[in-house]
């Protein structure tokens, strides 16, 4: 069962972490609604960040129910390389229907590790 844990080492947690996505970002994917950046990471597994603002998600519920969505399916996502990751939501996301979320929060996610493995191939 710890296989599916979600610690803290897990999660981007400081500014430094997400400055550091930002500045090297080396994959992007996303849709009208999400954006996802990513970089290779220093740490040992692949971590994860969100920045799901009041101005683009205006309900509460809808802001914590993106990022549940997206932190069951990297929970649950065994392939992923060592990368940090940044979920940005953009207007439009709260309205997503849940199983909408869940499929595109499974792709993105997928799409994001395949990017990422290529650039580093291409290296």
């Amino acid at each position: 069962m710890s296989r599916f844990d979600y610690p803290r080492s897990k999660r981007l947690l400081t500014a430094r972490d997400f400055k550091t996505v930002f500045d090297g970002v080396v994959a992007k994917a996303g849709t009208p609604e999400l954006l996802l950046l990513a970089t290779p990471s220093a740490s040992s597994s692949p971590r994860i960040g969100f920045i799901v603002g009041k101005k683009a998600v205006k309900l509460a519920v809808d802001r914590n129910r993106i990022k549940r969505h997206f932190r069951e399916q990297f929970r649950l996502a065994s392939n992923l390389p060592n990368i940090d990751i940044i979920v940005m939501a953009k207007k439009g996301a709260g309205e997503l229907p849940p199983e909408v979320l869940s499929k595109q929060s499974a792709k993105l996610l997928r799409k994001i590790a395949q990017r990422v493995a290529s650039n580093q191939a291409k290296s």
